[in-house]
């Protein structure tokens, strides 16, 4: 079971957690990955556990480029591009521009 963050506020010390995914939940069967978290904070947590049990973990707005490290976190994917690539990305932008 893994708690599942109960609001979107980024500061995450104020927020609230929902346990998700008991073994009633998914009929006994072993968990095969897990979907988050929201935060990229979070995501580091869970991926260290995750690890060590070879459990899969897909983010869908984690981007730190820390996570992007595969020789600690090897089980870790996502869907969104890390930091350096956004702000990599937006300066190519601000020069097309002419900003």
């Amino acid at each position: 079971m893994l708690p599942r963050q109960a609001n979107s506020d980024c500061d995450s010390s104020s927020s609230s957690s929902e346990v998700v995914g008991s073994d009633e939940d998914i009929g006994g069967k072993p968990v095969s990955g897990v979907i988050g978290a929201a935060f990229s904070g979070v995501s580091i947590m869970v991926a260290n556990i995750l690890r060590l049990f070879k459990v899969p973990q897909i983010s869908y707005a984690s981007t730190s480029t820390e996570l992007s490290d595969k020789s600690r976190f090897e089980y870790f994917s996502r869907v969104v591009p890390p930091d350096n690539f956004q702000a990599q990305a937006m300066v190519e932008i601000a020069k097309v521009m002419g900003w």
